[in-house]
Parts: C-alpha cells; structure tokens; sequence
C-alpha cells in the first residue's frame, strides 16, 4: 500500500477552532472588563508596531461563530486540493504568508486604526487566489447559486471586486482589505509557479 498523505489544513481547521474555544473562555462576562485575550492576539494597526506577533496569531482567531464556519469550510474544502498540489511545505508557506500579507492590509488599510482585525481570511483568499490561478476552470458552488457551478476564475474574480469595493469605500465590519491583499498575494504567487514551471518544461523540450 502507498503512504498515506497527511492534510495539513485539517491542524490548521483544528487549531483555528481551538483557539475559537479559548476566545470563548476568555471572553470577559461583563462589557466593562477589558477582552486582554483580544487585545493581545488580534491585529489592532494601532498597535500592531508594538505588537508585531498579532500578524501572526490573528490568523487563528474569529469574531464569531459564522466567521469560524465560514473561514474553516472553505479551508477545509479547499485546502487539502491546493496542498496536494503544491505540497506541504509550500501550502504551509502560502498559507502564513498570504494571512500576514492579508493582516498586514487590514492595518495599513483599515477604515479605523483602533478597531481589532481576526480571522483566516486573508490566507482563505490566498489560498481560492492561488487555486484561481493554477486551476482556473475548477467548477465551484457560491453561496448565492449552490446548485449552478461556476469556474474557479469567475468567483474569485467576483470576491476580488468585492474586496476592492469594500477597501475603497471604507466599509467597515468586514476586513475587505485583508480579503484583498490576500488574494492578491496568493494569486501573484501562483502566478510566479506557473510560470517557472512553464519555463522549466519548456528547457527540456517537454509537452504540457
């Protein structure tokens, strides 16, 4: 029998639920106490100069339990294709990378500099980026039209718009431009793979 392949985006799934379960724990019974749990692992751009592991740890974190659900289904139903795809180690390295990138965003771009950013969603829309860009034509359902498949490209490109809407006109209660810069980064890096391995094939005189 061959070896198994061992998923890193389930631990990842895993942790971020883990880490919504402390986030419950220490949520202060009482509106007047200080949520120090928050404060200190969640990205505020205020602080987050002060506070640069916050780029980090708010990628483990969500605001509520729709957040959570959302953020894991997509993890857990894109994930394992991209990391099978592009192996562990790289998977791992787009995942963290784009999440910072995406937090990074949120703190450069926010409508407010006091207010917490957190959740997975910057490396969520790196990881539908990248895909978009190495698996185009994949059929996928949105939540509007679940029963009528579209391609990869065409619903990231939809979310895309959306994110650079909500940068620009300042919304706020949504962390568009953490959606932004992480899809952009996960797409721009896939962007670079493809094309290097193009130019590889193409040293050998080899056929797609």
């Amino acid at each position: 029998m061959g070896k198994q392949y061992t998923f890193y985006s389930y631990y990842l799934v895993a942790a971020c639920v883990l880490v919504f379960i402390l986030q419950l724990a220490f949520t202060p019974s009482s509106p007047l106490e200080r949520d120090w749990f928050t404060y200190l692992f969640a990205v505020t751009p205020s602080l987050v100069l002060a506070q640069p592991w916050t780029l980090v740890t708010a990628i483990f974190m969500h605001g509520d339990w729709s957040h959570l659900f959302f953020n894991m289904f997509a993890l857990y139903t894109f994930g394992p294709y991209l990391e099978y795809k592009l192996g562990a180690k790289r998977f791992l390295g787009l995942y963290f990378a784009t999440g910072i990138i995406g937090n990074i965003g949120y703190a450069l771009l926010s409508p407010s500099t006091f207010i917490p950013g957190l959740g997975a969603s910057g490396a969520i829309y790196g990881i539908a980026g990248a895909l978009a860009i190495l698996e185009p034509n994949l059929p996928v359902s949105i939540i509007f039209l679940p029963f009528v498949p579209v391609p990869m490209w065409m619903m990231m490109f939809f979310w895309t718009l959306v994110s650079l809407w909500g940068t620009l006109s300042l919304a706020g209660g949504i962390g568009y431009s953490a959606h932004l810069a992480g899809v952009v980064a996960g797409g721009a890096y896939a962007y670079y793979l493809k094309k290097k391995n193009a130019k590889l094939l193409d040293s050998y005189g080899l056929d797609y």
